[in-house]
């Protein structure tokens, strides 16, 4: 499921503005606006479908969810009007964010181990099939003709059409059948996740904190090759190197994420690895012109580190998010949580530019050291009686990254 989905992403990431652009003949701020009202619609989606899932099972979500992002992506291709066109986005955005909200319910019944080691198998599985789907549309923007860029969009569209048929091979376990209300209420019992300040404190945390998940292509694009005129290709050598070590170790460092003792650890480990791999980068300004060597060098271990740190994070925010939410509102939990995240990933290419464009190094060390605060300050908020193993976790962890940066013996 997740193969299928990550290559009509990949796809689509590269050629739908290049199709508004040039097939639509949409100006900049048009496009961008349409953009950032998709944006909106995934973070609604990701609510409203993924709380529609608790109560008509979440099965039944995902395939409603991919039915309309598989129309929404045949109407941006058909319809005539701007207008049209906004709404057919707004669709398959919501579509797609809620479908991932519900996929996500569905992971949470699983045990923890269990889930774990899926997150980790599920990382790799999207960094391939996002590449796939990349160098798909790669093809397609190439071309650079309409025939192109529709083909690109349909594919995306049958990859969903496709999840209709595998979501019927998903488990369903005992938090994933459909839960009815008692007779006259409306709700399918637990805390509702507005009224859970724990969950949404951490929630808000890692919303920010995931901002630098994206940041690392961003860099490389805004401030290297923008700003200081580095090759382009350098874009290209951080994404191979980010893909191949995820790729590689994904799996072994998220089985030492356990509980939620050991996944705010993995965080705060994780959040030093990346703030290590920026610093490295904030000395590439300074090489000369031919120093090539010298750029590969520092590019591929900022890259190495932030993948190290990218893998931790991930894997301890996916447990996090899994633990605190309520057992019989997982859909409910799972799409406050996507609402949370998606929304401060959006702003990623804001904060990039404020800092690092305006204020250069000394923004990117402001940016590093509020990933490393925001980190640090996790625990404070996670109740400590759902920290019964942070000792135990924390050695897990430390040794696991010690074991990576050692080669992985």
């Amino acid at each position: 499921m997740q193969l299928t989905k990550s290559v009509g992403e990949g796809c689509t990431a590269v050629v739908l503005v290049l199709y508004l652009m040039r097939v639509r003949d949409l100006d900049g701020p048009t496009t961008a606006l349409l953009v950032t009202l998709a944006g909106v619609g995934g973070m609604l989606g990701s609510v409203v479908i993924g709380k529609a899932g608790d109560r008509i099972g979440h099965r039944t979500a995902i395939r409603w969810s991919a039915l309309c992002a598989a129309l929404g992506l045949l109407a941006i291709v058909l319809v005539p009007t701007v207008w049209l066109l906004a709404a057919s986005l707004f669709v398959v955005a919501a579509a797609d964010r809620g479908l991932s909200a519900a996929r996500n319910a569905v992971v949470m019944s699983l045990p923890i181990a269990a889930r774990v080691q899926l997150r980790a198998y599920l990382r790799v599985v999207l960094n391939v099939g996002s590449t796939a789907g990349a160098l798909a549309g790669g093809a397609a923007a190439a071309v650079d003709a309409e025939p192109a860029y529709v083909g690109a969009l349909l594919l995306d569209a049958c990859t969903f059409a496709a999840l209709l048929v595998i979501a019927g091979r998903l488990p369903l376990g005992p938090q994933t059948e459909v839960r009815r209300p008692p007779a006259g209420s409306r709700s399918t019992g637990g805390q509702p996740v507005h009224r859970n300040l724990y969950f949404l404190s951490a929630m808000a945390i890692l919303a920010w904190f995931s901002v630098n998940f994206e940041t690392m292509g961003l860099v490389v694009a805004v401030w290297l090759i923008g700003v200081h005129a580095a090759p382009p290709w350098t874009a290209s050598l951080a994404l191979v190197v980010n893909t191949a070590i995820a790729s590689s170790f994904q799996l072994r460092i998220a089985r030492r994420v356990t509980d939620v003792g050991s996944a705010a650890r993995a965080i705060w480990i994780s959040s030093v690895w990346i703030a290590a791999g920026f610093g490295i980068l904030a000395f590439v300004p300074s090489l000369p012109r031919t120093a090539t060597v010298a750029l590969v060098v520092l590019v591929v271990v900022a890259a190495l580190l932030h993948a190290v740190g990218d893998m931790l994070g991930s894997a301890g925010q996916w447990e996090i998010i899994m633990s605190l939410a309520e057992p019989s509102r997982p859909g409910e939990y799972q799409g406050a949580a996507g609402l949370l995240v998606d929304g401060c990933r959006a702003v990623a290419p804001q904060v990039v530019t404020l800092t690092l464009v305006e204020h250069g190094p000394g923004g990117m060390l402001v940016l590093m050291l509020s990933f490393v605060l925001a980190a640090g300050s996790l625990r404070l908020v996670i109740p400590r009686k759902r920290l019964p193993s942070l000792r135990t976790g924390d050695q897990q962890v430390r040794r696991e990254s010690s074991d990576h940066a050692g080669g992985g013996k």
